[in-house]
């Protein structure tokens, strides 16, 4: 007959619930399903009546000021449905305690998530400024060039110089005003006196910039 060694684990008949998950633990490990390096070192354990069997109260899942430690699943140990043991599976995973209840543990499970997703995220990179903008010209910001390839020189001219004789904060010895500009472009007939549709008449520019040019020189 071949002879077979064999340990022996005796419990305590009030043996405590911490008491027969570390001899589960140890069976576990026996047995090769438990990783032996995830359980902690035996402590002696204070007998204590057995605690009311009602659902715990939600265990915080982070705490204050220091990060969790998870599982391969990603989850964090909780007391109301991993071992007391905090003993890892082979796969990474935290073990269950004994006999849990299959809707406690989804329950609890969805809780942890939704607590991990809420979360704040990481802070992003810093967005890049906008570079401010230049200098106003002389008469205020002018009215966007017309949407040609290649713009009309003499209306280019005409816009620079209404620019350079327009009266503002930079330029208070100006001539013109905005609204004397706005005036004399439409009695050429130039829509709502505005330079930008000046940009659509090329015919009445000559007479605009010799007008314009005669009240500078008078």
């Amino acid at each position: 007959m071949q002879l077979r060694n064999a340990i022996l684990i005796a419990l305590a008949l009030d043996a405590t619930a911490e008491e027969i998950e570390r001899a589960h633990d140890l069976i576990d490990t026996i047995a090769g399903k438990v990783d032996p390096s995830t359980l902690p070192a035996a402590t002696p354990t204070p007998v204590t009546p057995p605690a009311a069997a009602v659902t715990p109260p939600a265990a915080a899942v982070t705490p204050p000021g220091a990060a969790p430690q998870l599982d391969s699943a990603g989850l964090p140990w909780d007391e109301r449905i991993h071992s007391e043991t905090r003993a890892t599976n082979k796969d990474g995973t935290w073990r269950y305690r004994r006999n849990l209840d299959a809707a406690l543990k989804a329950k609890v499970e969805a809780e942890i998530r939704a607590t991990l997703g809420a979360a704040p995220a990481a802070a992003g990179p810093a967005p890049t400024p906008t570079p401010a903008a230049g200098p106003a010209l002389p008469g205020g910001n002018l009215p966007p060039m017309p949407g040609a390839a290649v713009p009309d020189p003499a209306y280019t001219a005409l816009v620079q110089f209404i620019a350079q004789n327009t009266q503002s904060t930079a330029n208070p010895a100006g001539k013109f005003t905005d609204e004397y500009i706005g005036k004399v472009l439409a009695h050429y007939g130039v829509a709502e006196g505005s330079l930008q549709n000046l940009a659509h008449k090329p015919d009445v520019i000559p007479q605009v910039d010799a007008w314009l040019r005669q009240v500078i020189a008078g």
